[in-house]
């Protein structure tokens, strides 16, 4: 029996669950594939509309005032809003409250030391960037208070005062914070849970995405799409962000947790019959697999949907799934374990979605070792002295310069300058270009809105857009913060040339960061791009031994499974990265980009094996352990070492194919 809730159109293609944001999500899976963060779904109105009325009622105390002073308790409370890390309660007071105590003191700090002059001032800075700067061995939240921390200190000394004022000073960031704290856990308190949500909404959007561009696959002579490996890297880095911020959660993390499982299990499923789609169909097999993939689509549009909802109601879901177990029955041969594997992973969220059956999802831990100052890494202890010198050096040079707002140097600086060189040199251009663009706005803004009032109206939209945004990109974070700082500072302290002042400064800032990392202890971090691809060789061999010796997909094979795509990933950044530092090696980094293209071929026979496989085969899982050891060692040790010959009759003919193809493309790389 059909179900009544299917509704795919007659051509069989799947419907979009999100048609209307398909230009923005392909423009952010573009943008993923060379390192530049822009992840829609962590777009936070609610956080941005809290954000926007607490920085305001600052804001408009400071204009009301005519003080200069009380911009400390409007930046203070935006601050904190914008080290607010989400999750629960206690990870965030944690967080918010140390930055509310540390800022207080290095406003102090940095005030009455410039005060003194430039050698008080950078003699105090030393201590104010360097301590701060090893929060990252905190986590990722101690590491993002501790960037705020130094920008709190690098922007203080740009105000040198008396230690009374100085004071006055510190008391207004106090009062700012406190204020903030307040409005954010008693007078509006958002759901943790919200991000999780959009999280996992967002995986289901981009499965939708890696559905429809199968069934536009479908008749085409073309074996791979040209944007089949942009849809497997979004949909993999997706998964981990959501996994990232699951973690993050107290109440809520195990059912969260089972529901992220299930959708990477059905991106399992999606691998395999898009693999399956690499062979000719005959039109006997071609009509009931588009039929498929429009069931298929109509489940991830549901499941996106009911993903978003607190409280779900998966009975469509169910009677969607069931009817496409249903229809795998007139599926061809090759594709009737594969679909029905997707029926049954649909199954297991809908149960997730109602809490059912999460005995197998227990809480993960990270992995992360307890923090020791005693046992500081050598990777963190080196940024923070690199982080210290460039910001010293920022002051130094502005001083020199006479610069009169040369704290937005300082704080380019420190948001800029990143552990490796290789982020460093595109957060630097993602700082430029947003400085440049949100000074313009800016003053645009000025020449068309004049006065008190018609600011102010600016100021409110502009500041919660920045908050929304500042997990989203970089850049767009950039544009508001700069027509922000822009605004405030010209309702409060008006003066001619704020808005090009704000991008001279971001630009001379940048420049120096950039310089500095790459002088001192560059790149030590990154390690040669040729173990990086040995990795992901290795991890997808080893899950192609695994597979072959099991049946299905059980727990530690499907968590090879992930560790597989998790090194691909981290490869096909990487390569993409360095070829756009234009680097030399062009022609390897392109034989390369080969070998990942085979790792992808290799990773759909396999998980199509896993799920149609009917028996275990131990001989040839050890014969194919011992292949993927000799592919990397080959890998490591290139020039040093052959490419070993396969060993004969070590897997099924699909599964042969794929990996004689990864032999040969390897074989080119090495010669390359």
């Amino acid at each position: 029996m059909a179900s009544p809730f299917f509704t795919g159109p007659e051509n069989g293609r799947p419907p979009s669950p999100a048609a209307h944001r398909s230009l923005i999500y392909r423009m952010a899976r573009r943008l993923e594939g060379y390192s530049i963060g822009m992840v829609p779904e962590f777009i936070g109105v609610a956080e941005g509309l809290r954000a926007s009325l607490a920085f305001a009622v600052m804001v408009l105390t400071a204009a009301a005032s005519g003080e200069p002073k009380l911009l400390w308790a409007a930046f203070a409370a935006f601050w904190v809003c914008l080290c607010d890390p989400g999750g629960r309660d206690r990870t965030r007071i944690r967080a918010m409250g140390a930055f509310v105590a540390a800022g207080t003191l290095a406003a102090f700090l940095g005030a009455a030391s410039a005060g003194l002059g430039p050698l008080y001032a950078s003699l105090t800075l030393i201590p104010l960037i360097f301590l701060p700067a090893l929060g990252g061995i905190f986590g990722p939240s101690g590491a993002q208070s501790g960037t705020l921390i130094c920008v709190v200190g690098g922007v203080a000394v740009g105000f040198p005062n008396d230690p009374v004022a100085s004071l006055h000073l510190a008391g207004a960031f106090l009062v700012g914070g406190i204020w903030a704290l307040v409005f954010s856990f008693w007078i509006w308190k958002l759901r943790s849970q919200g991000p999780a949500r959009r999280a996992i909404a967002s995986v289901f959007t981009r499965l939708a995405e890696m559905n429809s561009a199968m069934a536009a696959r479908l008749g085409r002579e073309e074996i791979l799409g040209a944007a089949e490996p942009e849809y497997r890297r979004a949909l993999r880095a997706a998964i981990e962000r959501a996994r990232g911020t699951i973690l993050g959660l107290g109440n809520g993390h195990t059912q969260f947790m089972a529901e992220l499982g299930s959708a990477d299990r059905i991106f399992a499923s999606m691998i395999a019959l898009d693999h399956m789609l690499s062979d000719p169909l005959s039109p006997e097999e071609e009509a009931p697999l588009r039929e498929q993939l429009a069931r298929i689509g109509a489940l991830l549009s549901e499941a996106q949907m009911q993903s978003m909802t607190r409280h779900p109601h998966p009975e469509r879901l169910v009677w969607e799934a069931e009817d496409l177990a249903r229809a795998a029955d007139r599926a061809g041969a090759r594709s009737q374990a594969v679909v029905r594997n997707l029926a049954e992973a649909f199954l297991r969220f809908a149960e997730h979605l109602r809490g059912d059956n999460l005995s197998g999802s227990a809480p993960q831990q990270d992995g992360t070792p307890r923090p020791s100052w005693r046992q500081i890494p050598d990777a963190t202890l080196r940024h923070a002295l690199r982080l210290t010198v460039a910001v010293v050096v920022t002051y130094l040079v502005c001083v020199a310069l006479e610069m009169k707002y040369f704290y937005w140097a300082t704080m380019a600086t420190i948001v800029v300058l990143q552990p490796a060189l290789s982020t460093t040199w595109p957060r630097m251009l993602e700082r430029v270009l947003g400085s440049i663009t949100g000074g313009l706005f800016a003053a645009g803004l000025l020449a068309l809105s004049p006065g008190q009032l018609p600011l102010l109206a600016v100021i409110i939209p502009t500041s919660a857009i920045t908050i929304a945004f500042k997990r989203v990109n970089y850049t767009i974070f950039t544009i508001g913060v700069s027509a922000l700082f822009v605004l405030v500072t010209e309702l409060v302290m008006p003066n001619h040339g704020i808005a090009l002042s704000r991008a001279l400064d971001n630009i001379l800032g940048s420049v120096i960061a950039f310089v500095v990392g790459a002088t001192l202890w560059p790149g030590r971090a990154e390690p040669h791009f040729r173990d990086i691809l040995a990795q992901a060789v290795q991890a997808n061999m080893d899950y192609a031994a695994a597979a072959v010796g099991s049946t299905s997909l059980p727990e530690p094979v499907d968590a090879l499974r992930r560790q597989a795509g998790l090194e691909s990933t981290n490869a096909e950044t990487i390569r993409q990265r360095k070829l756009m530092e234009g680097r030399r090696g062009a022609d390897q980094l392109n034989a390369a980009g080969d070998v990942l293209g085979a790792l992808r071929v290799l990773a759909g026979a396999v998980t199509t094996h896993a799920l149609i496989s009917p028996e275990a085969d131990p001989e040839k899982e050890h014969l194919l352990r011992q292949t993927a050891q000799s592919f990397a060692d080959a890998i490591r040790h290139a020039g040093d070492a052959s490419l070993p010959a396969l060993p004969a009759q070590t897997s099924p003919t699909d599964l042969r194919k794929a990996l004689e193809l990864l032999q040969n493309r390897l074989d080119l790389y090495l010669k390359a």
